[in-house]
């Protein structure tokens, strides 16, 4: 066919080689804006926003682009291409990268100080061979601290703060794996389960994919409802015809002992992502979406089994806690007061960090509305309904937790695959135009950017630095031998070694007879119950100070008549004493090296 002198006719090959050249041209401007930006951000405009306050023109374009390139690729490259997976898999991993690299490439040590926790355990582990319960009750679940110790072997602390540094990024792509398997299962459009992903990744502001066993067991979590989903699949009704249900029953050895394998697994490495496992398949059985009609059964006997024996440690004497129900400044704490923890608790504060409290609570609120809209528009699916009911079945859980003021956050972590699913159909209905790409483009980036702000605002006690960390390696190596040691709190790089050779406590776990921590008497109290406890050394950082004043309701500034008086009429000798870091020693045979501590001095 021939035509006009000038007309261009473009084949439809053409224009999917035009769409993937653009798509990736733009990951590509991304990625080098996002390196050529870490070299001029400052870190000391780092604060309670986070690495927000800190990020470059430059870092933020790259994030745009990253988005840009996600949804150019969703909406104009043809799934059938080979480049489409390709093209999704560049862009995510640059957003990724954007988010929860630049942290990890930029700071001197690595931060959460949580997982310096779990490095001790593994660490003890590793060199001892045991798990002594009574050294601390978490050890109760040694799974995933087991494996540590396994894989890590010999290779020492060095390749352990290494394994925390890294952990976010490399859990962050690995997780979108089961999260695409599962969505396969319920979402046919491939597009849609991209943009799943990639709502996903911006949404997971939770901070629950640290160095830790709640990571670990998510991980497995989400793959044991994929593996059951995918090996033994059903498309028979739901449990409200109930003898059909049961008829259309299939127990498949091999996936029943894979998913059997995984829920042990599970089981022993955390204590709550067992019960949220328990909702997912519960879900999925009940709605016919699996052949494995009595699988949860086998999950609740696994969990109760390990709970009631080898978990006793944890709960034993604290009943209560199996309903939710824990003692906080002698007063009986539940479901309302768990759900007040996590959200009136926390808008109460003030400055920055009211700002990120608003940033979390508001990323929560729009991916469940979505999620709700999404389930209400397709309500005649059977598969978006499943969708559905898997969004709202962790909260559920909520008052069978002991975990207070995390139960909430850790039943938003568990529900976002599945908001994420929802919303990504949403988003398929809009029609490809140029300014309703742009206008997507700008409300994503504006997500990503709340993202920033709630994952990594509060800084004042998330960051560690170098100095502290290898001045806490010096100090756990140089102490006697059941020593007893003191913290301000528990925000610094703690017990990452040789936890079995001193004993531990923490001034922000104090327990407070009168008006709590801002009582009238409360600085009486910590300086009466520091006596009580007698410590050999009491370490001080910033950070632990700014985390008991956040968390823990002390107040501000509540550290300095304690510092005054430690060092003054208490007679503690200041053995390292930096702005960042404070040692003092109570035991006259702790006679430090002073080359070593003048090096810290």
């Amino acid at each position: 066919m021939t035509t006009a002198i000038g007309e261009r006719r473009h084949s439809p090959e053409s224009s999917r080689e035009r769409s993937s050249t653009v798509a990736l041209s733009i990951i590509v401007i991304g990625l080098v804006l996002w390196v050529i930006s870490l070299f001029s951000i400052d870190l000391s405009k780092v604060n309670g926003l986070g690495f927000a306050a800190a990020f470059t023109p430059l870092t933020w374009s790259a994030l745009v682009l990253a988005i840009a390139g996600s949804l150019v690729t969703v909406y104009f490259v043809p799934t059938t291409s080979a480049n489409f997976w390709r093209l999704m898999v560049g862009a995510l991993s640059l957003v990724i990268a954007v988010i929860h690299g630049t942290p990890m490439v930029l700071e001197s040590a690595p931060r959460f100080f949580e997982a310096y926790n779990h490095v001790g355990f593994i660490d003890y582990i590793a060199q001892t061979g045991q798990h002594s319960v009574e050294l601390n009750n978490r050890l109760s679940w040694f799974g995933a601290f087991g494996a540590g110790a396994t894989l890590s072997g010999t290779a020492g602390l060095p390749h352990l703060f290494g394994a925390i540094r890294v952990f976010p990024w490399l859990f962050a792509m690995v997780i979108l794996l089961p999260v695409h398997s599962i969505l396969t299962k319920f979402v046919a459009d491939q597009r849609a389960r991209a943009a799943a992903l990639l709502l996903f990744i911006i949404g997971n502001w939770i901070g629950q994919d640290y160095f830790s066993p709640q990571a670990i067991a998510y991980f497995m979590s989400m793959t044991t409802v994929a593996l059951i989903l995918h090996l033994a699949p059903s498309s028979g009704p739901s449990v409200r015809r109930l003898k059909a249900w049961w008829s259309n029953r299939r127990s498949p050895l091999a996936p029943l002992i894979l998913a059997t394998l995984f829920t042990v697994a599970i089981v022993l490495a955390h204590q709550l992502s067992p019960v949220m496992l328990i909702a997912m398949v519960l879900v999925v059985v009940l709605s016919g979406a699996t052949s494995l009609r009595s699988f949860w059964l086998i999950v609740v006997a696994i969990f109760l089994t390990w709970f009631t024996v080898g978990g006793y440690f944890f709960w034993g004497g604290h009943l209560a806690l199996l309903f939710g129900v824990h003692q906080e400044s002698n007063q009986s704490v539940g479901l309302t007061t768990i759900i007040a923890q996590n959200l009136t608790d926390r808008l109460q504060h003030g400055g920055l960090e009211f700002f990120v409290a608003i940033a979390r609570v508001g990323l929560a609120g729009v991916y469940l509305s979505l999620g709700a809209w999404s389930t209400w528009k397709g309500r005649r699916s059977r598969e978006l309904r499943i969708l559905g009911v898997l969004s709202i079945a962790p909260f559920f859980f909520l008052g069978a937790t002991g975990y207070g003021g995390e139960a909430l956050l850790r039943a938003v972590f568990f529900a976002l695959p599945f908001l994420s699913g929802l919303i990504g159909i949403l988003m398929l209905r809009v029609k490809p135009k140029k300014m309703t790409i742009i206008a997507l483009v700008v409300a994503l980036s504006l997500l990503a950017s709340v993202t920033e702000i709630a994952r990594y605002g509060n800084e004042k006690f998330e960051r560690i630095s170098a100095d502290q960390l290898s001045t806490m390696e010096w100090f756990y190596n140089s102490i006697p031998t059941g020593s007893r040691v003191l913290y301000f709190g528990n925000a610094a790089p703690l017990n990452f070694t040789k936890i079995q050779d001193s004993y531990s406590n923490y001034m922000c776990y104090f327990h407070f007879d009168k008006d709590g921590p801002k009582g009238k008497y409360a600085n009486d109290e910590i300086l009466r119950q520091i006596g009580s406890f007698a410590p050999d050394m009491i370490v001080w950082t910033p950070e632990s100070a700014d985390f008991s004043s956040h968390v823990y309701h002390f107040p501000i500034g509540w550290d300095k008549p304690a510092l005054s008086y430690l060092t003054s009429a208490g007679n503690g000798v200041l053995v390292v004493n930096r702005p960042d870091i404070k040692i003092i020693s109570f035991d006259p045979s702790w006679s430090p090296r002073r080359g070593v501590s003048g090096s810290h001095a």
